[in-house]
């Protein structure tokens, strides 16, 4: 009998383990809160091993095609340089760079064509784990699920409803990204 596995949160992470589980032939349901897609960047780095994943569903060739290659980087505090250093790879672990709305489409369409959708507007708002499933709250109704995936980012609503602590970090300073060109 195939597994019914819930994977809360449509980003990179979420999408990833939709699309390989159906790539194994489990379709679980997805659900996001979100109203949308979002459009904004909000991380642009993929590492050499996301790749490897992504070449299993095929994803990494259109990842690839609109991705630029890091060659360096370049650290600032305000208008001061304060480190520069180049990212001397070879071919095949070299660091790309795509706004994370592409790498999400990109996945969402992969998992749209092995059968899955995306569930928008749709919140994780409790579960209850049993010895033969989890019970499950999301968009005002319970289901049972044979195992649920929490990729609902920093704030996870699946981790602290089973009491996982967030082992990360804030950092003092403001941070923002911005998506620009910038020749040298």
């Amino acid at each position: 009998m195939t597994p019914k596995v819930l994977v809360v949160g449509a980003g990179p992470t979420g999408l990833t383990a939709a699309v390989e589980l159906a790539r194994q032939g489990v379709v679980p349901t997805l659900i996001e809160k979100r109203s949308e897609p979002s459009g904004f960047s909000r991380a642009v780095g993929i590492q050499p091993s996301s790749m490897d994943i992504f070449a299993r569903s095929g994803v990494d060739a259109a990842i690839r095609d609109e991705a630029v290659v890091f060659q360096g980087v370049r650290f600032h505090r305000d208008a001061e340089r304060v480190a520069e250093f180049p990212l001397n790879f070879d071919a095949r672990s070299r660091l790309l760079g795509l706004a994370q709305d592409r790498t999400e489409t990109h996945l969402a369409g992969a998992f749209r064509r092995l059968g899955g959708e995306i569930r928008f507007r749709t919140a994780f708002e409790a579960l209850e784990e049993h010895a033969d499933g989890v019970d499950v709250t999301f968009g005002g109704q319970t289901e049972r699920f044979d195992c649920v995936i929490g990729a609902d980012g920093v704030q996870s609503g699946v981790r602290s409803a089973v009491g996982i602590s967030y082992e990360g970090y804030d950092l003092a300073d403001t941070w923002s990204i911005a998506d620009i060109y910038a020749p040298t």
